[in-house]
């Protein structure tokens, strides 16, 4: 028999020993990852997506232990980018703002039954997005009425073992060192910075170097100002644990050159952002991140390296393959028939432009 309550979020030192609870349940379960847990959760909810309206919703088995949890936010979405018009919806609490990949429920497969009646109900005629939701983590406990309305590939790259080369082609696999000792002669040194070891002046100096970089390619970014109190947080409440904010940094002189950033999570490294000084570009300063990341996270004990959303070729070149996360829509009440009426016209559209198949002779 499991024990079902529901909680709403007003302040994250409310829920006591859940937190707890909750991490435990997001590293025992496999496949689980950084963004499904309390510590990327609460922080975005306290941050970046402003303290929306939030329950969270737990199953307990008959000896009380955390079995499943289910964390709704409120929200609201845009119809169209070019129509002022925002709709109210209910999202899986921790996507949307702060980019995060991999962020369905903690429900496994024995459960998932019951806590898709208790979403059903939860709706009470609200449309629902599950956003950035891993189908290989099991299939989301969901109404038989939503539907897939978007796939999104996050590449990921196996790590290699000792000894191993790094990179799809002989041309990159003999590149890579060679571009590291040139950034080593002009005085660059690389370490890896565990979680707990990320402080507020390196985040600092990351988002500078992230906007000098970017700003150098005359190319907008969401990962600006607005997301530092995030990161601050997250840095703050990480390493008790084992997991959190990591990264891989190039130094001259002491000072910060690059910064490659991410989120370390049981055995995976999962690169989220990074920036260096423009001046280090053409010496391939990106492509040699990477290559620390791999050595270093893999020195560390990771064994995958994964490069989340966006198809960049320089993934594939290191020898990522495609996984995807899947964006899923209830379509209840005036929002999801609005959200629905326009995925339906975007697959129409979609169709028509596809190219008609060649009759045979």
């Amino acid at each position: 028999m499991s024990r079902l309550e529901v909680v709403a979020l007003e302040d994250p030192a409310s829920l006591g020993g859940l937190v707890r609870e909750w991490r435990e349940l997001a590293l025992r379960l496999d496949g689980s990852s950084w963004f499904q847990s309390p510590d990327w959760v609460l922080a975005w909810w306290a941050t970046v997506a402003g303290r929306p309206p939030t329950r969270i919703a737990t199953w307990r088995g008959p000896t009380g232990r955390l079995e499943a949890l289910v964390a709704l936010s409120e929200d609201r979405t845009r119809l169209h980018g070019r129509l002022p018009l925002d709709l109210r919806v209910l999202v899986n609490a921790g996507s949307g703002p702060g980019a995060a990949d991999h962020c369905g429920w903690l429900v496994p497969a024995d459960r998932a039954g019951e806590v898709a009646a208790w979403v059903e109900e939860a709706l009470r005629g609200a449309g629902l997005l599950l956003r950035g939701a891993d189908p290989a983590f099991g299939p989301p406990p969901l109404p038989r009425a939503a539907r897939l309305i978007a796939v999104t590939p996050c590449p990921r790259l196996t790590l290699p073992g000792p000894g191993e080369s790094v990179g799809r082609s002989r041309e990159l696999r003999r590149q890579l060192p060679r571009f590291t000792r040139r950034l080593e002669r002009e005085g660059l040194r690389f370490e890896w910075v565990a979680p707990g070891r990320v402080d507020a002046r390196l985040l600092r100096a990351l988002f500078a170097l992230h906007a000098r970089a970017r700003s150098a390619r005359e190319r907008g970014t969401s990962f600006g100002p607005g997301q530092l109190a995030l990161h601050d947080r997250l840095a703050a409440g990480s390493g008790s644990h084992g997991g959190g904010p990591a990264a891989v940094v190039a130094r001259r002189d002491g000072e910060v050159a690059g910064v490659l950033y991410g989120f370390w999570w049981k055995d995976a490294f999962a690169a989220y952002q990074w920036g260096w000084d423009p001046a280090w570009a053409r010496f391939s300063m990106g492509s040699v991140l990477t290559y620390q990341a791999i050595r270093l996270a893999a020195e560390a004990g990771a064994r995958t390296l994964d490069l989340l959303r966006g198809t960049e070729p320089y993934k594939y070149r290191f020898g990522a393959v495609d996984h995807h996360d899947g964006t899923w829509l209830v379509p209840r009440g005036p929002a999801g028939l609005l959200l629905a009426a326009r995925y339906r016209l975007r697959d129409r559209m979609r169709a028509s432009r596809r190219p008609e198949p060649l009759a045979s002779a």
